[in-house]
Parts: structure tokens; sequence; C-alpha cells
């Protein structure tokens, strides 16, 4: 908690900074997977990459330790929100995405797409516009079974906002 208020102190005060590097989408993905295996052990929950053969080879430019602590905040929630031997799966894929520029020939640009997809508890519409503020739970009754601070996925929305061609889909 202490570390994701120091990030989102930089993040305010422009003093966060990305190191963009090339790196493996295979490894980005095993490495997350493996950072979070011993949780999902505990909880019976099976962890599944899906990561078409054609992507395995490439790479992206991110900041590496930055994009994998935003792919183990989302396992990890996703974690925790599962019940016992349900499953958590990070699904990698190409997507048809718009051009750049409205007035060029609408070639399409391909995406990559990082999704975290899980048997959990879900949701509800009315809440998805609370989902990515800072503070907020969406559970906010005071016997909430599930901790944490609400400040995890506002810190990764924001940590994926700074990356170039990123966005996050609500």
């Amino acid at each position: 908690m202490i570390y994701d208020i120091l990030d989102f102190s930089k993040i305010d005060a422009n003093k966060f900074t990305l190191k963009l590097t090339d790196v493996s989408i295979q490894s980005l993905c095993q490495n997350s997977l493996l950072f979070i295996k011993e949780l999902a052990y505990k909880r019976q929950i099976q962890l599944k990459i899906q990561l078409p053969e054609q992507l395995r080879p490439l790479n992206i430019r991110v900041d590496d330790r930055r994009f994998r602590q935003v792919s183990i905040d989302l396992l990890s929630n996703a974690i925790k929100f599962t019940p016992e031997r349900g499953s958590v799966t990070l699904d990698v894929r190409i997507v048809n995405g718009e051009p750049e520029d409205l007035n060029s020939l609408p070639i399409p640009r391909p995406k990559i797409v990082f999704s975290v997809i899980d048997t959990g508890i879900g949701i509800a519409a009315e809440n998805m516009g609370k989902l990515f503020q800072s503070f907020v739970q969406i559970d906010s009754s005071l016997d909430r079974q599930y901790a944490g601070t609400g400040l995890g996925l506002s810190l990764v929305k924001r940590i994926i906002e700074m990356h170039p061609q990123f966005s996050i889909l609500n």
C-alpha cells in the first residue's frame, strides 16, 4: 500500500518516468503468472495463458517492471475475487484497431490486447464507473469480505495510460 501511495505521489508530481524497453510478450506473461502462482495454488485456482503462436516470438515496447506490476495487480485481483477451484486466464490476442489518422485510408491497425478473465464474482453494471477511482471499493460495507485499499486498479489505469499506444477499455 505504501508503494502504491508513493507511485501516486510521483505520478501527480510528474516525477514518475517509464523506462521503455523491448520485452518479450511470452516472458512477460509467464513471469506474471509465475509471480502469482502460489496465491492461486493456495486457493486451488487454475491459472492459464492463452497466447497465440504468432505472438510468442514478438516483443512489445513497455516499461517491463511497471507492465509486470500492472499484470500482477490485475491477476491478483482476479484471484482474490474468484472462488476456490475457479480459474483465472491471461488472454493475449490481436484485434483490428482504428486507423491512427482519421483522414487516412480506413486500414485498421492491429492491436495486441491483454485481458484477464476469471470465474469470479463479477461487477454489477452500475458499479463499473467506480472501478478505476482512487480509494474507492465497490463493496464498502463495514463487514466487507475482501480486503484492500481501493488503489490497485486506479494505479493500473494510470500506469497503462502513461504508456504510449495503450489505454484502458471500460
